[in-house]
This record gives C-alpha cells, sequence and structure tokens, in this order.
C-alpha cells in the first residue's frame, strides 16, 4: 500500500504543497477553514505523521459533538434499555449517539470502526468487555472513554477511562443469604466468573454469604468455568447442567438470561421450580417476570444507567479532567415466585 505525503494531500484538495506544510507542522499563517480541511484530508487518506493536536483542532472545531458505542454484535433487552438512557441523555446536550457493532471476527482481526480510525468522533462509551489487545488498539485513539464494567484483571487505572460498575457483591450475598435462611441448600452457582469484574464480584458475594453461614462452596454444584459464549446461550448451560451427577436445592446465576436458560432445562427434565429447585437471577429483564415461574432477581435501573454513563462521557469531553473516576450505581433485590 502507498505510503501517503504531504504531496497527495495538496493534490486532492487542489492546493500548494507549500499550504498543506506549513498546517501540518502547526503554522498559524493558514486560514482556519484552509487548515481543518488540510487536516480532515490528512485523517481521511491515512496521513500517518499527523500530530494529536491537530486531530484534536479537527474535533474541537466541530459544532456537533460525536460519541460512539462500542458494543458487540449481539444485542439483548439489557443493553437496548441502556442504549436508549444513553441516547436520551446525550440528546439534551445536543450529542450526536453512533452505534459500533463489533463481531467475534472484527474482535481477533483487531479490525476498528472506521468513525473511530477515521477520527469523527469525540468519545467513546465501551458497553462490552473486550479482549485486552482489542482495547489496546482502540486507546491508541486516545479518546475519552467510559466504560461499562471491566474485564476480570484489568488494571483500572490503565484503562484511562472512567469506569461505571453496577453494585452486585452485597446483593448477591443478600440473596444467597435469603436462601440459606428458607432452607434451600445446598447452593449452586452458574456463571462465567473468569470473564469480567461484575461476574466475579457476584461470585464472591455467593462464597462469603455461605462462609458467613457456616457452608463450604460445593464445587459439584457449581458451573464456573470458561467458556466461549459465558453461558449466554442455552446449549452451554444445558452442557454444564448435564455434566452434574445431582443437583442442589437452589442455584444463584449470574444473569437472568443464564437463570431462564436454567430453569428451562430444568423443566424439561421434570423438576419443579422452585419445588424441587430454587433460581435467583440478576439484571432484572422484563423477561423476568414472564418466565414460569417469575424469576427472583436483582433490578439495575437500565435507563439510569445509561443516562449516567452519558453524563460521564460528557463530562470527560468538555473538561478533559486527568483523574479518571470509579463510580458503583446501587441495585434492589427483587424477590418472585423463583425461590
Amino acid at each position: 500500500m502507498k505510503r501517503i505525503t504531504i504531496t497527495d494531500i495538496a493534490r486532492s484538495l487542489n492546493l500548494s504543497r507549500n499550504t498543506v506544510s506549513k498546517v501540518l507542522n502547526g503554522s498559524s499563517t493558514v486560514s482556519e477553514e484552509t487548515a481543518i480541511k488540510v487536516i480532515k484530508k490528512a485523517i481521511e487518506l491515512g496521513y500517518p505523521k499527523l500530530k494529536p493536536e491537530l486531530i484534536e483542532k479537527v474535533r474541537s472545531a466541530r459544532e456537533n459533538k460525536k460519541v460512539a458505542i462500542l458494543i458487540k454484535a449481539a444485542l439483548s433487552e439489557f443493553w437496548i434499555d441502556i442504549i436508549n438512557g444513553i441516547s436520551n441523555e446525550l440528546g439534551k446536550f445536543g450529542y450526536s449517539l453512533f452505534y459500533n457493532y463489533i463481531s467475534d471476527e472484527d474482535e481477533e482481526d483487531l479490525v476498528i470502526p472506521l468513525n473511530i480510525a477515521n477520527h469523527e468522533v469525540d468519545g467513546l462509551i465501551v458497553l462490552s468487555v473486550f479482549e485486552d489487545e482489542y482495547m489496546n488498539r482502540i486507546k491508541e485513539y486516545k479518546l475519552p472513554t467510559v466504560y461499562y464494567d471491566a474485564p476480570l484483571n484489568a488494571d483500572l487505572e490503565d484503562l484511562q477511562g472512567d469506569v461505571i460498575f453496577t453494585e452486585c457483591e452485597a446483593s448477591v450475598y443478600k440473596l444467597t443469604k435469603i436462601l440459606i435462611e428458607k432452607g434451600l441448600t445446598p447452593i449452586g452457582f452458574i456463571g462465567d466468573i473468569n470473564y469480567c469484574k461484575s461476574i466475579y464480584e457476584r461470585w464472591l458475594g455467593f462464597e462469603k454469604a455461605l462462609k458467613d453461614s457456616g457452608l463450604d462452596v460445593q464445587k459439584e454444584y457449581c458451573i464456573t468455568e470458561h467458556v466461549p459464549f459465558r453461558y449466554y446461550v442455552q446449549e452451554e448451560v444445558d452442557m454444564g447442567l448435564e455434566k452434574m451427577k445431582r443437583f442442589p436445592r437452589a442455584f444463584v446465576c449470574a444473569n437472568d438470561d443464564i437463570a431462564i436458560f436454567a430453569i428451562r432445562y430444568l423443566k424439561e427434565k421434570g423438576y419443579k421450580i422452585p419445588q424441587d429447585i430454587a433460581i435467583v437471577g440478576f439484571d432484572n429483564l422484563k423477561r423476568s417476570v414472564l418466565i414460569d415461574p417469575p424469576l427472583t432477581t436483582v433490578n439495575i435501573d437500565k435507563e439510569a444507567l445509561g443516562r449516567r454513563l452519558a453524563q460521564a462521557i460528557v463530562r470527560r469531553i468538555e473538561n478533559n479532567n486527568p483523574i479518571f473516576e470509579t463510580v458503583r450505581l446501587s441495585t434492589q433485590i427483587i424477590i418472585r415466585s423463583s425461590c
């Protein structure tokens, strides 16, 4: 592939090489309108020596700020409610919103969305947890960034952005204690605890509730190993349950999707919920009240979460604050008939 030069930029804009050179070297002797035009063309063509301050000059010149969402391709009800909250809140500030759906192949091949690669956005909201290598590529663009959740072993400072979590450990602790107090033991756990910090914190809450009640975690009742789709598909939950020689009296599930998959599997095997096996989840999806029996869960106010993510990215874009925030939003337990 041909290396882009100053001459290429000049020819494409019908400008002199000298004018383009002045702009790219930060001279103030060229009009603002021409300078912006040159920088945009340099970005478009992929000029390799473009200085960060020139990219920032283009961003600052935009009348309407633009934010991109980065999310894995498979959308669920959970994400749609959050995105609605983000969109509504950004609209209040006059910001535009772009959606970047990243497939597994894009992530593996380190494919960067064009609106990021071409410096067309002013900030980034990362909703999904991506592999380290992919996130390192994204960070190269030095965009103001806000994350929802983070990889399990991530150094939050190294993420170079604000991170917003929902409270997980205390609510799962309380849910597990409720099961114990009802005499619904032994208790198992289903969830990929190696995936992200929030799932691992749910595991910690489960583990602590057992310990504080004088009970041991019985690994034969727990499905926690890493799997490709992190138990977000029925088949992976089914496979985990198929391996069990016997079932516990209750399952704490890392989210509602997993809990619903477990209920479906167990009912097909002839078990009654909760008479034989109690089930609890996390997230309070709309589907959690439609499943039979309705699911005990932990509510996340997903639209409020979206609004908070939007407020954080606006703050980061407009204030360029060097101090990064880690925020935890509260949750609420909802008791229904699945336990």
